[in-house]
C-alpha cells in the first residue's frame, strides 16, 4: 500500500495482470479519442492484459456518429469479439472530427451478456449508462459522466463549457450554469434510478476537488445515498490529484452502499500506467466480487462461428453471389446505408428497430429467389454491399448460404 502523494500506485494495487476472478471496474479520463487513429485498439488491448471487466472513459472529444462509433467498435472487436458500447456526445453539430467532452460506458467480454439495457444524455452528451442483470432481478447501472470546468462563457469558443452553455440557452435558461445544471440533473437521474430499485456505480471526471465539503459534487452525496467508494476503502488515506498538473483528486468512482460491500480491493494507478490508455489524468480501478454483486457469475460466451462461401465451386460461388445482390436490391440495402450516413445519432426509434436486425432469418428457398442475371441492372453501391457479404474471401455473408 503507498500513500505517497507522488507519481505512484495508491490504495491496493496489486500486479493488475495477475490472473483474477473479480468484476473489475477502471475509469479514467483520457483526453481524445481519435477513431481514424488505433486509440481503441491499444486501449482495448491493456483492458484484455489487466481482464477489466467495464471501462468508464471521460471526455472523448469525438462527435458520435455512426462512422465514428463504428471505427470505434471495429478497433475494439479486434481485441474483444463480445462487448457492448454506450456513448455520449453534444448535440450541438460540430466542424471536423473534434468535438470536446462525451463519454462512452463500455462493456467486455463475458460481461457484454449482462447489459439489458443502454442510455445516455442526449441533449447534452454529459453521461452515458450501462444497465446489467444479476440474478433474482437485480440490476445495475453503471454510469461514465463527465462535467465540465467553471469557466467564463465564451460565444466563440468549442469547448464543452460552451456547447453545453449555448444548448442551455436554446432551451430557454437565460444565464445557464453547466456545472451546477450537470448537478441538478445527475441527481434527478439517479433519484430516478433509484426509485426503480437500481444500484449504481458512477465514474465521472468532477473538474473540482471532489474531498471540499463545498464542492458542488457534494450535493450529489447528499440528496442521493452515492458513495465515494475510494474514500469508503481507506478513509484515513488522502487521495492524491488525478490530473497531471492539478493539485487535489478531480476523479471519482462512486456507487450504493450495496456496491461498496462487495469491494475487494480499490487503487489509483501512476500517470501513464497502463502506457497504452492515454490521458493525463490516474486510471482508477475497483474490484468487485462479482458472485455477491450480481449473484453469480456469467459464462463465457460460445465463439462466434466464422461464416462464408466455403465452396470451390465456381458455379455455387457465383449463383451465391447473384442471390445475395438480389436479396440486397430487394431490401434496398443501399438506401438504408445512406440514410444512416446522414444521421448524427441514432433516435429512439432506431435504437428500437436495433434488436430485430439479429433476429433468425428466414430459410434459404424464402430468402434468396433464384436470379438469372442481375448485377447488370443495380446500382453500384449494392454491389459493393454484396461483395462485402458474398464473395469467397468475405468472413460475413448471410447466414443462410447455398450449400457446396
Amino acid at each position: 500500500m503507498n500513500t505517497n502523494n507522488e507519481n505512484a500506485s495508491w490504495g491496493n494495487a496489486q500486479p493488475l495482470d495477475r490472473p483474477h476472478d473479480y468484476f473489475r471496474m477502471l475509469s479514467k479520463n483520457v483526453g481524445t479519442i481519435n477513431s481514424t487513429s488505433l486509440d481503441m485498439v491499444a486501449i482495448a488491448t491493456s483492458l484484455q492484459e489487466v481482464n477489466a471487466s467495464i471501462f468508464l472513459a471521460q471526455e472523448m472529444n469525438t462527435p458520435w456518429t455512426p462512422e465514428n462509433l463504428h471505427c470505434i467498435a471495429q478497433q475494439c472487436h479486434q481485441v474483444y469479439q463480445h462487448k457492448k458500447i454506450a456513448t455520449s456526445s453534444s448535440q450541438e453539430k460540430c466542424k471536423g472530427n473534434h468535438q470536446p467532452g462525451g463519454t462512452m460506458t463500455l462493456a467486455l467480454g463475458k460481461w457484454a451478456s449482462r447489459i439489458i439495457d443502454q442510455g445516455c444524455d442526449k441533449h447534452l452528451g454529459r453521461w452515458s449508462n450501462l444497465e446489467l442483470v444479476g440474478q433474482h432481478g437485480k440490476c445495475i447501472i453503471l454510469i461514465s459522466a463527465y462535467c465540465v470546468c467553471a469557466q467564463e462563457f465564451d460565444a466563440t469558443s468549442n469547448t464543452a463549457t460552451a456547447q453545453q452553455t449555448r444548448l442551455l440557452q436554446k432551451l430557454g435558461i437565460p444565464n445557464p450554469n453547466p456545472q451546477k445544471q450537470f448537478i441538478r440533473d445527475l441527481i434527478q437521474q439517479l433519484q430516478e434510478w433509484h426509485t426503480k430499485g437500481k444500484e449504481i456505480i458512477l465514474g465521472m471526471d468532477a473538474n473540482e476537488d471532489i474531498d471540499h465539503l463545498q464542492s458542488e459534487i457534494m450535493q450529489v452525496f447528499n440528496e442521493t445515498d452515492l458513495i465515494d467508494l475510494h474514500h469508503h476503502c481507506y478513509p484515513a488515506m488522502p487521495k492524491p490529484a488525478t490530473h497531471q498538473w492539478g493539485s487535489c483528486p478531480i476523479n471519482l468512482l462512486a456507487g450504493t452502499p450495496m456496491c461498496a460491500s462487495t469491494i475487494h480491493c480499490a487503487w489509483i494507478l501512476p500517470f501513464g500506467m497502463p502506457p497504452t490508455i492515454k490521458g493525463d489524468h490516474h486510471l482508477l480501478g475497483l474490484d468487485f466480487d462479482m458472485d455477491i454483486l450480481f449473484g453469480n457469475s456469467p459464462t463465457n460466451p460460445m465463439p462466434t462461428p466464422q461464416r462464408g462461401v466455403n465452396s470451390k465451386h465456381k458455379l455455387h460461388v457465383a449463383r451465391f453471389c447473384k442471390e445475395t445482390i438480389a436479396d440486397c436490391n430487394k431490401h434496398q440495402i443501399a438506401a438504408c446505408i445512406n440514410i444512416l450516413k446522414e444521421k448524427s445519432q441514432l433516435s429512439d426509434a432506431d435504437l428500437h428497430e436495433y434488436p430485430g436486425v439479429s433476429q433468425p432469418p428466414l430459410p434459404s428457398s424464402q430468402q434468396y429467389p433464384m436470379v438469372s442475371d442481375c448485377s447488370a441492372s443495380l446500382p453500384v453501391p449494392l454491389i459493393l454491399v454484396a461483395a462485402t457479404h458474398g464473395l469467397p474471401h468475405s468472413t460475413k455473408p448471410p447466414r443462410s448460404s447455398p450449400s457446396s
